[in-house]
């Protein structure tokens, strides 16, 4: 079974159980929680899946890192991937559970790439545009890129957006000469 087909099993797992047991707000911002400390952590995601490390250790670790800042059902999940042997994909477990978070709450994630800091009235317009433009809640995270000139790319998904000014430049060259080889 590929890795994704048992993540979403894990992941769908948490989501129902804890829907059925009405933690799911709790759950799920614990587990954005988790997500994002792993996330920041390449220690913590590379002692996780060392195999030489006892279960035993690394469910002590997860305890002491974890236990005063998520519900005791989370901290039971990531528990029971440790002793189930499934620590190798906790991190991809984690984000798949997000992923359907999102789906349930209608929310999509998006990436904007702009060549400076957006003041509050460019997002707001941007959020109120992209939310429009997918028909969902969005979640945005900005990032800077100053090679991009100006505008701003926008990812979701495997969807790109792209209306920054170094790309409204390249289709005018593009376009450019394009024109001087219809007249040579």
């Amino acid at each position: 079974m590929s890795n994704y087909a048992v993540t979403t099993r894990y992941a769908t797992a948490l989501l129902k159980f804890s829907e059925e047991n009405n933690t799911f707000k709790k759950v799920a911002e614990d587990m954005e929680f988790v997500f994002n400390t792993f996330k920041s952590s390449r220690e913590l995601r590379l002692f996780i899946v060392k195999p030489i490390i006892s279960q035993d250790k690394k469910t002590q670790i997860l305890q002491e890192i974890f236990e005063k800042h998520i519900s005791k059902s989370a901290l039971e999940f990531l528990e029971f991937m440790i002793k189930k042997g499934r620590d190798e994909i906790i991190f991809d477990t984690l984000k798949r559970f997000l992923e359907l978070k999102n789906s349930k709450l209608n929310i999509v994630n998006i990436t904007v790439t702009s060549a400076s800091e957006l003041v509050d009235i460019q997002k707001n317009h941007l959020v109120e545009q992209l939310s429009e433009y997918t028909k969902k809640k969005v979640k945005v995270e900005y990032k800077i890129n100053k090679s991009i000139l100006g505008g701003f790319i926008a990812k979701i998904g495997d969807t790109v957006l792209d209306a920054s000014v170094s790309h409204q430049l390249d289709l005018l060259r593009k376009k450019l000469l394009n024109q001087e080889t219809l007249f040579n």
